[in-house]
């Protein structure tokens, strides 16, 4: 047994490229511990799948599924 992955649940916006602001979750990703591997960002409903300082971040659209190719799951 272990911890095979650390995920946040940050339900904060971000964008696909860029930032959306002063909160964006690809600005606290930057700030996170190393050993962080997926964010969860939310809260503007648009589509996430980037890699920001090493860590996945993923967001769904609105009230659907949340793909993370990267870690072979789906949510």
């Amino acid at each position: 047994m272990g911890i095979e992955a650390i995920v946040v649940l940050a339900h904060i916006p971000t964008s696909q490229e860029g930032y959306t602001d002063g909160f964006d979750a690809s600005r606290i990703t930057e700030k996170v511990d190393v050993e962080v591997d997926v964010i969860f960002a939310a809260h503007n409903h648009v589509y996430n799948d980037k890699v920001v300082d090493n860590k996945l971040i993923v967001q769904a659209y609105s009230f659907g599924p949340t793909v993370m190719p990267a870690m072979g799951l789906v949510l």
